[in-house]
């Protein structure tokens, strides 16, 4: 029956993707926010109090600042994929030798039990002559 086990690799793409598609939306986010509030001052700016612009600029200082905290985990994120990529290759190179050695193994007991069967036969044919 096959396994429907998920790796860490078959989900890393996945998770760039979403990671891309975020960014994405945040830098479309940042450009309608950034057209509207531009046409709110535009079209407000004769109605427009000291306080009202003050709140706007405020809230684009905020959105900013997500959006660049939101880039620095995307980043670190990032980061982290690649260390745990190069952590995966590491191991599946320490698998490979593993398992090269184990076939080592595996051939030199084959030898072994070839000899000392040959040599079991010798002791039989040895008792057989003396009997």
């Amino acid at each position: 029956m096959a396994s429907c086990e998920l790796t860490l690799e078959d989900l890393l793409p996945e998770v760039a993707n979403v990671f891309a598609i975020q960014e994405s939306a945040l830098f479309n986010c940042m450009s309608i926010l950034s057209t509207t509030i531009t046409r709110h001052e535009e079209e407000s700016k004769s109605k427009a109090s000291a306080a009202d612009i003050a709140q706007v600029r405020g809230d684009v200082k905020k959105a900013t600042e997500f959006f660049g905290d939101s880039k620095k985990m995307i980043q670190r994120l990032e980061k982290t994929q690649e260390r745990l990529l190069a952590e995966l290759s590491d191991l599946r190179q320490e698998n490979a030798s593993k398992d090269t050695a184990l076939a080592a193994l595996e051939r030199q007991q084959e030898q072994h039990m070839a000899a000392y069967e040959q040599h079991l036969e010798e002791l039989d044919r040895r008792f057989e002559y003396i009997s």
